[in-house]
């Protein structure tokens, strides 16, 4: 009889010691797997701008390119101040709070010919509740100023506004020639969302 008690026992004690660690993991374990699982999504938004950087400036030298948008958040195009953001929702960041930060070489509004790149790459998370993040990936385009003229890349909604879209699009850049206004050379690039 001591015996069956014994077993019986030590099979309660297995299943409670079993418990509660598959417990710990679960209430633990979640939280940082979701954790991980932002800072990843956050690599990829920083990837996939720098990605649409290198295509929009190989774009404006002429011919077209594409770049899907496989993130989970929104694809921004601003055509008033021709601007292209990224916006995510996530549960942490790896960004300071608050204001702008760079993620290029600099984020003067205008630049030097031959010495500053034409972009100005930046983020910004901003807290919304605890652990609600909204970040902010922003693309735009500097003039640079040589001797006599300057140049700038402008970018161009293909259908005439601003463009919103989800995941799961792909995003068409279109070379569509140069404008020259008071020695301000404009290299015009398009961009459609299909």
């Amino acid at each position: 009889m001591i015996k069956a008690q014994t077993e019986v026992l030590t099979t309660l004690l297995i299943f409670v010691v079993t418990l509660s660690v598959v417990t710990s993991v679960y209430m633990f374990g979640i939280p940082l797997i979701e954790k991980n699982k932002d800072m990843a999504t956050l690599e990829r938004a920083e990837d996939f701008i720098k990605s649409l950087n290198i295509k929009i400036k190989g774009v404006a030298n002429g011919g077209s390119d594409q770049i899907e948008f496989n993130l989970p958040g929104l694809f921004v195009f601003n055509e008033t101040n021709e601007s292209i953001q990224v916006v995510l929702k996530t549960t942490g960041t790896k960004y300071a709070e608050g204001g702008w930060i760079s993620l290029s070489m600099g984020n003067k509004t205008t630049g030097r010919w031959g010495i500053d790149e034409p972009e100005i790459i930046e983020v910004r998370s901003i807290k919304l509740a605890n652990k609600k993040y909204i970040s902010t990936f922003r693309l735009k385009y500097r003039q640079l100023d040589a001797q006599q003229k300057s140049y700038k890349i402008s970018l161009a909604s293909a259908s005439g506004g601003s463009l919103v879209t989800g995941e799961g699009h792909n995003i068409i850049l279109t070379y569509a020639g140069t404008s020259e206004n008071e020695g301000l050379i404009n290299t015009i690039v398009k961009i459609n969302i299909i």
